[in-house]
């Protein structure tokens, strides 16, 4: 039953969408992926309702009147292009690529630490102390900077690795291909 696939896609979505928003590296990305899920997917949910719904409408409307070809009014009745092309437009206006390409960079720019002002703050305020102790203390907090400078790097990574999986999901293309409706069309024409 042509429902039936519309149902397996909404599923897939979930899944994929679920899955993704729990594999973010901190508590905060998940629950803004969390939050922006279950809005796409109550979007999807009540549009698949719809779809539903119209769909047995049509088909109980219509019993033993195909006899060759989908007419141009049925086929608009079951693609409901304007529906679909409207739901793409509200997603795009939502502008999600360019939050996330901005939220990306603003992490970015958060996490790259630039100590070297601490440095040249540190060698200031020892100048007054004993040189094999301002070699001590220097060292110690040289070998802190690099371990904090290390992972920072290290989670920059991940939360980029994190931003690239999202743009695969949230980009305007992938809604733009998510709600295309040639598929569907060329199935009709079948």
């Amino acid at each position: 039953m042509p429902f039936e696939a519309a149902r397996q896609k909404y599923q897939d979505a979930k899944s994929a969408l679920e899955s993704w928003g729990s594999g973010l590296p901190t508590d905060a990305l998940k629950s803004d992926a969390s939050q922006f899920v279950q809005a796409l997917l109550a979007a999807l949910s009540n549009q698949l309702a719809l779809t539903e719904t119209l769909f047995n409408q049509f088909v109980s409307q219509n019993k033993g009147r195909f006899f060759g070809p989908v007419g141009p009014d049925i086929e608009q009745a079951l693609l409901e292009t304007r529906t679909w092309e409207d739901t793409e437009t509200r997603l795009r206006e939502k502008g999600l690529e360019g939050k996330l390409r901005q939220w990306r960079s603003d992490a970015n720019k958060f996490l790259e630490v630039d100590v070297r002002f601490a440095t040249q703050s540190l060698a200031y305020n020892l100048r007054g102390m004993p040189k094999e102790l301002q070699g001590e203390v220097t060292t110690f907090v040289e070998a802190v900077r690099d371990e904090v400078m290390r992972e920072t790097r290290q989670r920059l990574d991940e939360l980029n690795r994190s931003f690239d999986a999202t743009l695969q999901v949230a980009s305007d293309d992938k809604i733009r291909q998510a709600l295309d409706r040639s598929q569907v069309r060329a199935a009709l024409a079948r």
